[in-house]
């Protein structure tokens, strides 16, 4: 049964799982991205849950076929592990340990290059180079990076989610944040699959860490893991234990329940049995079941969804799964559809509406219209004047025909 990272169907009860490390968070991020991830105990169908209303686990059984490969593929994964470490340490100490030259520095980020594309060498680059300085550390977080693959994504995430050293955890959380809006606002896989172990986590700060991280990305596809994380279910014994607790408020009186004769030569004895009768109330504990609700997820979660719906009251909801679940059925999924639908064509549109604002510099060839000053050539239009060649009309008998329009010219 494989693995479904920040799943959008409809919100299970989470069951009950082991703490894990941080490097063994780390670890089981990788493995999902490279599709070997399997779950070791998957829970029941829905409906058939314990009596404290989590999921009851069961065992997945496997051939031993199986069995023989995966022994294998463990020795080598070993010796390829102890291979990389091996280099890993040599590097170390040839090019940074004492070694001030930039020149052979540069060399041996090159070589730790080389080794961080395979995805396996990430834990344990980080896990060699613990102790140096923290610019060798920055330079290294830098590096990986840089490659901008799932594998290295999923580390970078890992930093900043779990790094206790504040220049590696900004520096990491600074990739984050570029890498993303460097993809529109789509977060990497390799952040995601980081994030949902964050939130399976049985750690609560880190299960915030990475609630946390989920609202600065706007991680909406999250939200489904986060209603899940933000009520963590426990049992605090097993069946069959004994009491975990017991109080008793009572009175206790001893009588003779019962009289054994010894008989001997010339002598007769009884030999009494002593019981206690308890007269009062007893309390005694023999289960319990512990919830821990996770304030900073909750938060969380409150603020992302307040970005899909901001006139919705979330706090009002509180912890409870059931009431998370069905909005998140009736309108989480929708808005969320609708809210990556919208951002995609303002990161469209905004480039489209540059060139379409240069279309109205053409109304500027509306000053060709001072082609209307033709309309002065209308005076040149007078020519109309040229009517003097009238003159040729005094050849007529009649002269005096001109009215006072000008100086009239008599011929004698």
């Amino acid at each position: 049964m494989r693995t479904e990272l920040l799943s959008s169907a409809t919100v299970p009860t989470m069951p009950a799982r082991n703490s894990m490390s941080a490097s063994a968070l780390l670890i089981a991020a990788l493995t999902f991205l490279s599709g070997q991830a399997t779950v070791a105990l998957a829970a029941e169908p829905a409906g058939q849950q314990n009596g404290h209303g989590a999921s009851t686990p069961t065992r997945i059984t496997k051939t031993a076929a199986e069995m023989e490969r995966e022994a294998l593929s463990e020795k080598e994964l070993s010796t390829r592990k102890f291979v990389m470490r091996r280099d890993m340490q040599v590097i170390r100490n040839r090019y940074f340990n004492g070694v001030r030259a930039e020149g052979v520095r540069a060399a041996g980020m090159e070589r730790l290059r080389e080794l961080a594309k395979d995805p396996l060498s990430l834990p344990i680059m980080l896990d060699v180079f613990q102790g140096e300085p923290d610019k060798l550390r920055v330079q290294i977080v830098d590096m990986i990076a840089s490659l901008e693959t799932d594998a290295t994504d999923a580390t970078i995430a890992w930093i900043a989610m779990t790094e206790q050293n504040a220049p590696m955890k900004r520096a990491a959380a600074n990739h984050v944040e570029q890498r993303t809006a460097q993809r529109k606002g789509d977060v990497p896989i390799g952040v995601q699959s980081v994030i949902a172990a964050g939130l399976e986590s049985a750690d609560n700060d880190r299960a915030a860490a990475a609630a946390n991280m989920a609202l600065g990305l706007r991680l909406y596809e999250a939200i489904p893991s986060m209603i899940q994380a933000q009520v963590r279910p426990s049992n605090a014994g097993e069946p069959g234990a004994g009491a975990l607790a017991q109080i008793v408020v009572a009175t206790q009186r001893a009588f003779v329940s019962d009289l054994t004769p010894v008989v001997g030569q010339g002598a007769v004895a009884f030999d009494p049995t002593v019981s206690v009768v308890t007269d009062g109330v007893v309390l005694r504990v023999m289960d319990a079941y512990v919830i821990t609700y996770r304030t900073y997820v909750n938060s969380s979660l409150v603020g992302l969804a307040k970005q899909l719906r901001p006139n919705t009251n979330f706090a009002a909801m509180g912890y409870d799964q059931a009431k998370w679940a069905q909005w998140y059925k009736d309108e989480g999924e929708a808005a969320i559809a609708a809210a990556r639908i919208e951002a995609t064509p303002k990161q469209d549109g905004a480039a489209a509406p540059s060139p379409a604002t240069p279309p109205t510099p053409p109304a500027p060839p509306a000053p060709p219209a001072p082609p209307t000053p033709a309309t002065p050539l209308t005076p040149a239009a007078t020519p109309a004047p040229a009517t003097p060649a009238a003159p040729a009309t005094p050849k007529s008998p009649k002269p005096p025909a001109p009215t006072g329009k000008g100086p009239t010219i008599t011929i004698g």
